[in-house]
């Protein structure tokens, strides 16, 4: 019987269902389904996220001291956290967990390369769109160990894929307050008779997003990673968020908003409510053809469990790092700025 393998998960906060979160816990269901223990260590804990992922069987811990790289094989490293590992115990010596970088965002400073020995550490360093991979290359230099994953979502999504001709159900998935799209979806319920569904930290109904979700709409309007999940669905997906947004995804502005991570930049642009309900009704058609162009594509470029598969096969093959003096100085100086957040 082959030796499960252990993963740690090292994040800001597992607290509510937010973009960063759900990356944590799909990532570490995908690791599980190659047979890896999954562990989460975060600074704040609490549900819905806590609850979820003791639902999904994986073990999570608040951050009160340092962590020994020596009881894992793998350590995926989200926002500022990196220092807590205890690699002091390692100089001159492999580190014995292979470490990955994960970022989510170009400008958030929690999302950015702000661990100065990142380069020299990491066996992979993951992007989530080509905008943030720019920007990580821009801060610490290009290692050609960088990776876009594209937030890539879970292969039971692609089981949403049905046909869509009519358009009768419309979903809303956002965790903002976006006035217009409030008035989109009273306009969409009175002018059109459109069934609207909304979820998010602001509806009502708060929870993750479901393959159920995805094949029950024929439109989604949203965005972010749960772009991904429509994609997958070959559920025609409508950008607009806090930023505003292009609409529909069709052939002309798929690959810009793809750079962008679906998030409504660059070109964020405000619509109001009417305008948004009009363009779900009257412009679908561009993007349901575009669906059914690039379906094949999606689930090559979003599907999660293919490329976890794939990372973690690179990391058995990633040479070892080895620790050095020089380093501790660094690090030590990151612990204590990490330390001083788990205090705060």
């Amino acid at each position: 019987m082959p030796v499960s393998r252990k993963m740690l998960f090292l994040t800001h906060w597992m607290t509510d269902i937010t973009g960063s979160s759900v990356v944590i816990l799909e990532a570490a269901k995908a690791f599980q389904q190659l047979g890896y223990d999954a562990y989460v260590g975060c600074m704040k804990l609490t549900s819905p996220m806590a609850t979820i992922l003791q639902q999904n069987g994986i073990d999570a811990f608040q951050l009160r001291d340092k962590v020994d790289p020596g009881e894992y094989d793998v350590i995926w490293c989200q926002h500022i956290t990196f220092g807590i590992v205890d690699i002091e115990s390692y100089v001159g010596r492999p580190l014995p967990a292979k470490v990955i970088f994960t970022h989510l965002s170009p400008a958030v400073p929690l999302e950015l390369p702000t661990y100065a020995l990142e380069k020299d550490l990491a066996s992979a360093i993951l992007c989530n769109s080509d905008e943030t991979l720019e920007a990580i290359v821009s801060i610490q230099g290009k290692t050609g160990r960088e990776i876009v994953f594209g937030n890539a979502g879970p292969s039971a999504f692609k089981f949403a894929q049905r046909d869509r001709s009519e358009l009768v159900r419309v979903l809303l998935v956002s965790n903002h307050v976006v006035p217009e799209l409030e008035d989109a979806a009273t306009y969409m319920r009175k002018e059109y008779n459109l069934h609207v569904e909304k979820l998010g930290v602001n509806t009502g109904v708060y929870r993750l997003v479901t393959p159920d979700d995805i094949a029950w709409a024929d439109a989604v309007i949203t965005i972010g990673k749960s772009v991904i999940y429509g994609l997958l669905g070959g559920l025609p997906v409508y950008v607009y968020g806090p930023h505003g947004g292009d609409g529909y995804l069709t052939d002309n502005n798929y690959q810009k908003n793809r750079t962008h991570n679906f998030s409504g930049r660059p070109s964020c642009a405000k619509k109001t409510g009417m305008q948004i309900a009009e363009e779900i009704v009257n412009d679908r058609q561009a993007s349901l053809d575009m669906m059914f162009n690039m379906q094949r594509t999606f689930d090559i470029d979003f599907c999660l469990d293919k490329f976890i598969e794939v990372l973690s096969e690179s990391l058995t093959k990633s040479p070892p790092i080895y620790v050095q003096r020089e380093w501790l100085f660094q690090h030590r100086l990151y612990r204590h700025a990490v330390e001083s957040l788990l205090i705060a």
